[in-house]
């Protein structure tokens, strides 16, 4: 099943942006804020990033207003992701925990139109989260 929940430091507009190997992408959330939890193209809640085993996982913190992403160009930088079906979604709550597809210390995605363009590894920049794009 494909993945419709997804984890995100933010998105951006792709105009002008390089995305070459060594270039650094900084995103408006501050290290140790909490992170845009997207199902599907809504962002619905915010949480905070935990380790489940070796995977990164997410924790809700709360419910957020929920925010429509219709535009049709966008650069996002991805965290990870997850499936759940229509049941379990009804269920996330404060404190659930998402267990994400990515492992802790590999590279993340950068998506560009809902596509991967490229990986980058998650640094911190006077106190924001950013990604250096590694491939």
């Amino acid at each position: 099943m494909e993945n419709n929940v997804f984890v995100e430091f933010g998105r951006f507009s792709p105009e002008g942006l390089l995305l070459e190997p060594g270039s650094i992408l900084l995103s408006s959330k501050r290290a140790g804020e909490p992170l845009n939890v997207l199902v599907g193209n809504e962002c619905r809640f915010i949480g905070e990033v935990v380790a489940v085993e070796e995977n990164f996982g997410v924790r809700i913190i709360s419910a957020s207003n929920i925010i429509k992403y219709d535009e049709e160009h966008y650069l996002a930088l991805r965290l990870g992701a997850c499936y759940h079906d229509q049941e379990e979604l009804a269920k996330i709550q404060e404190g659930t925990v998402l267990d994400l597809d990515s492992l802790a210390g590999d590279p993340i995605s950068i998506i560009q139109d809902g596509k991967t363009v490229a990986r980058g590894e998650v640094v911190i920049v006077d106190d924001f989260y950013g990604v250096r794009i590694c491939d």
